[in-house]
């Protein structure tokens, strides 16, 4: 099965550059090849190597040109929001919410249901049906759709994508003795990547990326009332086990 991650120490060097500059693509462009090397402290030739990758594949476009400061104008640069899409899917226990969004965040299509009161199963078919319903509506972008990401409260395996959420019994929470393999079922029907994760983790992923608090290297996000997503120095943390923040277990 193929998996994706967020996980910055699960990449090689050289992808946790290509990342790197991207992101600065993302929030700075357009920019130039020479202000990205003065803001990551790598040389102009390298950081050109890694942007002629990216033209070649289509994640970034070439705009006007900058002020020159001597010499011949730099070309700017900014991240190409249709250079790939991505199927996101929140369950929490109130409701269930489809997305399709360009590498830029931009929320190109959106469905909403309430989530239904029933058996695993059921609700593992429910969100499948939710993902075929984004890709009916997004058919001239099928090609080139990247991964399927799925927020979920519970408990997530990350050897296997399987998962155990929450029940309420009586007054307090409790986790399904039920492990759904919900990656497994993801990539068997739709041949894409997909990438499980406690939805507080992703909801602080997502505070930091949207830049809502960029300027916070360390936190701890409740959530949902049960959970939390924490970061430490900047980097998304879920313990030795996976299961860092789910206060209630």
């Amino acid at each position: 099965m193929r998996q994706g991650d967020f996980y910055k120490e699960k990449y090689s060097e050289k992808e946790k550059r290509s990342i790197e500059i991207l992101e600065i693509l993302r929030r700075r462009g357009p920019i130039s090849r020479p202000d990205i090397s003065k803001e990551m402290g790598i040389n102009v030739v390298t950081i050109s190597n890694y942007i002629d990758d990216f033209l070649h594949h289509k994640l970034v476009n070439e705009t006007e040109l900058d002020v020159s400061e001597g010499g011949r104008r730099p070309t700017l640069l900014d991240l190409n929001p249709q250079g790939g899409y991505v199927i996101g899917v929140g369950l929490n226990l109130m409701n269930m919410v489809g997305l399709l969004v360009d590498l830029k965040g931009n929320i190109i299509t959106k469905t909403q249901i309430a989530r239904p009161k029933a058996s695993v199963s059921e609700i593992a078919e429910c969100m499948l049906e939710i993902i075929r319903e984004i890709l009916r509506r997004s058919k001239e972008y099928a090609v080139n759709i990247k991964g399927v990401g799925i927020g979920i409260a519970g408990l997530i395996n990350k050897k296997n994508w399987s998962v155990r959420w929450p029940e309420k019994v009586e007054n307090y929470y409790t986790y399904a003795s039920v492990d759904l393999p919900l990656g497994e079922l993801i990539e068997k029907e739709f041949d894409l990547p997909a990438l499980i994760e406690n939805d507080a983790t992703c909801a602080c992923f997502g505070e930091h990326w949207l830049d809502l608090g960029r300027e916070l290297k360390n936190v701890i996000y409740m959530f949902s009332g049960v959970g939390c997503g924490i970061m430490i120095n900047g980097e998304i943390y879920t313990g030795a086990q996976g299961y860092a923040g789910e206060v209630s277990i």
